[in-house]
C-alpha cells in the first residue's frame, strides 16, 4: 500500500469578491501577542455576519478581520472605526479612548477582495464603509458575542477554536493562569517595524 501525501483540504467556501451589507457580531480581546510580524502589541478580533448570505448548508456567513488594539491615526483599527462611524477621531476621544465593544451589533457595509497566499485564495476585508443613509440595518442570525480579559475569568465555550487557541496564546491566559514558564522574548528579539 503506497504512503500518499496530499494537501490538506479546504473546509471553508470562499466568499464572493464584492461589496456587503453585515453586522458586528463579535468582539474578542486577544490579549498582548508576539508575533514576528507584529512584535508585542494588545490585539483583537472583530468578527462579522454577512446579511441574508449562507453557506450551501445553510449557515450564515461571517468573516473576521485581526487587529493590534490601538486608535492611533495609522492603527488599521483606528482607520476602520473611523471609516465606519463616518467620522475622524478627535484628539480626545483618541487619548480618552474608545470602547470598541461599541460596534457589537453595529451595522456597516464590508468589501471583501481575494488575495493569494501560499497559493490558497482567501477572502479578505479591503474596506469597512458606514451604510448608506436610509438604509435599512441588516439582519443577522447569530448570537453577540464578547470577551475581554478584564470582564471574564475563561471566554465561553462558544468562542470558535480557532480564536480561543489564540486567546490562550496570549501572556494575559498564561499569567492568569499561573504559568510561569511563558517568557515574552527579549526586545532585542524583536523584529522592527
Amino acid at each position: 500500500m503506497p504512503l500518499t501525501a496530499k494537501a490538506p483540504q479546504d473546509n471553508f467556501e470562499l466568499i464572493p469578491a464584492g461589496v456587503y451589507p453585515a453586522t458586528c457580531i463579535a468582539i474578542f480581546d486577544l490579549g498582548t501577542q508576539h508575533s514576528p510580524t507584529y512584535g508585542i502589541s494588545e490585539r483583537l478580533i472583530v468578527t462579522w455576519e454577512l446579511a441574508e448570505m449562507k453557506t450551501t448548508e445553510g449557515k450564515p456567513i461571517t468573516i473576521s478581520k485581526e487587529y493590534t488594539n490601538s486608535l492611533h491615526e495609522k492603527a488599521n483599527l483606528s482607520k476602520d472605526l473611523e471609516a465606519w462611524r463616518g467620522r475622524a477621531f478627535t484628539t480626545d476621544e483618541r487619548t480618552g479612548g474608545f470602547d470598541v465593544f461599541r460596534v457589537l451589533k453595529a451595522p456597516c457595509q464590508l468589501q471583501i477582495i481575494h488575495v493569494e497566499k501560499n497559493r490558497k485564495e482567501y477572502a479578505n476585508i479591503s474596506n469597512i464603509m458606514a451604510l448608506p443613509k436610509g438604509s435599512p440595518s441588516p439582519t443577522y442570525t447569530l448570537t453577540p458575542q464578547k470577551f475581554a480579559f478584564e470582564d471574564s475569568i475563561e471566554p465561553s465555550d462558544t468562542v470558535p477554536e480557532w480564536i480561543l487557541k489564540k486567546i490562550k496564546s496570549s501572556m494575559n491566559y498564561a499569567r492568569r493562569h499561573g504559568d510561569s514558564s511563558f517568557v515574552p522574548p527579549c526586545e532585542g528579539d524583536l523584529e522592527p517595524f
